[in-house]
């Protein structure tokens, strides 16, 4: 499982990702009420989101995204993850700002990373009720 104490160790941003694998599996755990939002949120990166939360058991969370047209962003590490697997790219989601007006109140821990696209929108379509932030 991914840790801050592993990730300290690593001597730059690109580090062993076989640290965090069990049996090819990177470690997730949702522990809690979640949505999950993407950016760019390519079709490729939505159909690879959903494929991995099927796997966890959790194809009922909400996907949001913010622009669909984005041109294709997955990574050769997500596709280390999983090989061998074939994942038709989606259009499945859900308008990134909406899902998280919907979902986060003032009692929500907002966990970002990356670009705040859906996060802006959000805020600028008022009232957004998330008045705590984790950004990385």
């Amino acid at each position: 499982m991914a840790t801050a104490e592993l990730i300290n160790r690593s001597n730059s941003t690109m580090f062993n990702t076989d640290e965090f694998l069990i049996g090819t599996r990177l470690q997730v755990v949702f522990d809690m009420e979640t949505t999950i939002t993407i950016v760019p949120e390519t079709p490729d990166q939505i159909s690879f989101l959903r494929y991995v939360l099927d796997r966890f058991g959790r194809s009922d969370l909400p996907l949001g995204i913010f622009n669909i047209n984005a041109k294709p962003a997955l990574s050769k590490f997500h596709l280390k993850l999983y090989p061998n697997t074939s994942i038709k790219e989606s259009r499945e989601a859900l308008d990134g700002s909406d899902v998280l007006l919907k979902y986060c109140d003032e009692r929500t821990i907002l966990i970002c990373g990356g670009p705040l696209e859906n996060v802006a929108k959000a805020i600028q379509t008022w009232p957004f009720g998330c008045t705590k932030w984790l950004c990385w």
